[in-house]
């Protein structure tokens, strides 16, 4: 009988033909298992008179998936460049694909929308400059604002779904724009941060992002100044 031992990437066959996946593959897969099921989810908004139920399970189904793909890479050591790039990728694609899906049921606005792809721009860009001034390995850089402001993205396609079946139309129309104010509001306050930061300068890419050392640099700063004085 003849074995086959491959070693070659990205699949290795063993004796017992089994396939065993690379870690990292693993890990990039589970990623991207994201984009059919935010297809799904779409197609679900776009045809289904009631979309709220299956697609709660599709949201719960995508958010595991994002919860569980950074997890298994950080226990694997699986962290790649790439697999952070496909990560920030598919949910943005989760997140554009299903307001636009609801827009076209009158469900989203779609200055939301410009909100959301202007927050997502100023954030790669700013990750670009913050890593090429301070040498850093990761590819992207989360301020506290930032990260508030990722999980409101994330959930507003499902609480645009809920607010019709717990408000009636008038009201909840109204709470829709509210909400879609206050993350507004985060965005440009998370957005004022990073620049200011770029700007200045007067910290590293990670201080600048640290509350604790920027308090603390502020009070060694006011008490040499009350020194001199």
């Amino acid at each position: 009988m003849n074995i086959f031992i491959v070693h070659s990437w990205p699949w290795r066959l063993y004796e017992n033909g089994g396939i065993e996946v690379t870690k990292t593959i693993l890990v990039n897969a589970l990623t991207l298992i994201r984009v059919p099921l935010s297809v799904m989810f779409c197609a679900e908004v776009l045809h289904n008179s009631s979309p709220f139920l299956p697609c709660a399970v599709l949201f719960l189904l995508i958010g595991t998936s994002d919860y569980l793909d950074g997890k298994l890479a950080r226990k694997f050591g699986a962290q790649t460049d790439i697999g952070a790039i496909m990560d920030v990728m598919t949910d943005l694609f989760f997140i554009v694909a299903a307001c636009l899906s609801l827009s076209f049921r009158n469900l989203f606005p779609l200055w939301m929308l410009v909100v959301i792809l202007s927050k997502f721009l100023e954030f790669w860009v700013t990750s670009l400059i913050f890593n090429r001034s301070d040498k850093n390995t990761i590819i992207f850089l989360f301020d506290p604002f930032g990260r508030i402001v990722a999980v409101l993205f994330y959930l507003l396609p499902i609480l645009m779904l809920l607010l019709p079946l717990c408000l009636p139309d008038v009201a909840h129309r109204g709470a829709l724009v509210m909400v879609c104010i206050g993350i507004t509001g985060l965005t440009i306050l998370s957005s004022t941060w990073r620049i200011s930061s770029v700007v200045n300068c007067k910290f590293s890419a990670r201080d600048s992002f640290n509350f604790a050392k920027i308090y603390k640099n502020y009070l060694s700063a006011k008490e040499i100044g009350e020194n001199r004085r």
